[in-house]
């Protein structure tokens, strides 16, 4: 999806998030960084060469990622439910609204780097380009 320059306003809805809470969860918008002709990346966080069998909760995802956050202001209509608003206009580039811890938790990296619970949320972002 391709939006016009300008402070667009998102109506985020993240209810129905499978066997996880959504007040656990607060929506951001990133600015994606190229990674190659169809590649985007999202967010970066380093961790073990075996991450995704460990049952750790080592990794605090509100410590640990690196991500291009665009400050936003953030209103809540209710549990899962959020009007979402740049500060600024965005500039021409490739976005993204993703869901992120609302507090810092540890998680393990099987949970993270799985496709189930909070995997589902990590593995998933909306994406748009700014004409």
């Amino acid at each position: 999806m391709t939006l016009p320059a300008g402070r667009p306003s998102f109506f985020v809805v993240y209810t129905e998030l499978p066997n996880l809470n959504p007040n656990d969860f607060l929506p951001s918008l990133v600015r994606l960084v190229p990674a190659g002709q169809d590649w985007r990346v999202a967010a970066m966080a380093g961790g073990r060469a075996d991450a995704r069998s460990r049952d750790a909760t080592d990794w605090v995802i509100a410590r640990d990622l690196n991500q291009d956050v665009v400050p936003s202001a953030i209103e809540g209509r209710g549990p899962g439910i959020v009007q979402l608003r740049p500060r600024a206009a965005l500039t021409p580039g490739d976005y993204a609204i993703v869901l992120r811890p609302a507090f810092a938790h540890g998680y393990s990296g099987r949970e993270l780097l799985g496709d189930e619970g909070v995997g589902v949320v990590f593995n998933a972002a909306w994406t748009f380009k700014i004409k």
